[in-house]
């Protein structure tokens, strides 16, 4: 869900990169992630053991835009959408913290 404004994949990735204190060093352009990914998908297919780190639908969610009409939602349930931007990244990173303390995530 949306309030109307999307933030792009730039600025919620830098986001979520300041809340860990992290900067981002380098942008790697989508056609060598493309490729990459290309590479580690055939390793995977030869040796499917390999668990590759990168791949196609990996890339394609941060380089594709995905939004839904929300009015119907707004309409029939009463929904306000939330537009604190800074503060949905900062609880997504405390349930990220939380959820890796507790062994949930690797």
């Amino acid at each position: 869900m949306t309030n109307g404004r999307l933030p792009t994949w730039g600025e919620y990735l830098g986001a979520v990169a300041a809340g860990f204190g992290k900067k981002q060093r380098l942008r790697i352009p989508a056609w060598a992630a493309f490729a990459v990914a290309w590479g580690m998908e055939a390793v995977h297919r030869l040796r499917p053991s390999y668990d590759p780190k990168l791949t196609y639908y990996r890339i394609m969610r941060v380089t594709t835009e995905t939004t839904y009409d929300i009015s119907r939602t707004k309409a029939d349930l009463g929904y306000v959408p939330d537009d604190d931007f800074e503060r949905q990244v900062a609880d997504t990173l405390a349930w990220y913290r939380e959820e890796r303390a507790h062994g949930h995530i690797r």
